[in-house]
């Protein structure tokens, strides 16, 4: 007998002493789409997925991914991808943001925080760098946002903040 053969032999008994679960959805799921299953109406995009894959978090300009969305602009959603419930994050509380775009959300590995880039000046007052483009994380355990493109003093960037966002399970 060849040496690897054993090797193999040896793996293939300590494989056959454990049970391998795989689980494959049916069908791909359109993750775009409101909790009753209506496709958005608009362009979603740069999904970010939990580390145990229940839920997503993406960016998208559709309206009709939850009620009262009327802001025109593209916000950050996550999805429950067991339940199909979809949340917007990018709110201030519970009011309706104008002015900007939300975009490149990062969905922390426990699916409990989500940064995201946005232009909207209206998420936290008071924004004194406008529609410039800020970093914020969104606790959703807490339904709390902050701004967290600031500088150690606390100070406003001057200048977009944007590019590859992660977030740890501790936000």
């Amino acid at each position: 007998m060849k040496p690897y053969a054993r090797v193999l032999t040896f793996l293939f008994t300590l494989i056959s002493f454990t049970t391998l679960t795989i689980t494959v959805p049916a069908a791909p799921t359109q993750v775009s789409a409101d909790s009753s299953g209506t496709v958005g109406n608009a362009a979603s995009q740069r999904p970010s997925l939990s580390r145990d894959g229940k839920k997503i978090a993406f960016s998208s300009a559709a309206s009709n991914l939850v009620t009262s969305d009327t802001n025109g602009t593209a916000d950050i959603f996550v999805r429950n991808l067991e339940t199909g419930l979809v949340e917007r994050v990018s709110l201030a509380g519970t009011s309706e943001v104008y002015g900007g775009n939300s975009t490149s959300a990062s969905i922390s590995p426990d699916g409990r925080f989500v940064a995201f880039v946005s232009t909207q000046p209206s998420l936290i007052s008071p924004d004194q760098n406008g529609t410039t483009a800020d970093i914020y994380l969104y606790d959703r355990d807490n339904d709390t946002i902050q701004r967290i493109s600031l500088s150690s003093s606390g100070t406003q960037a001057t200048g977009a903040s944007d590019g590859k966002i992660a977030v740890s399970d501790q936000g």
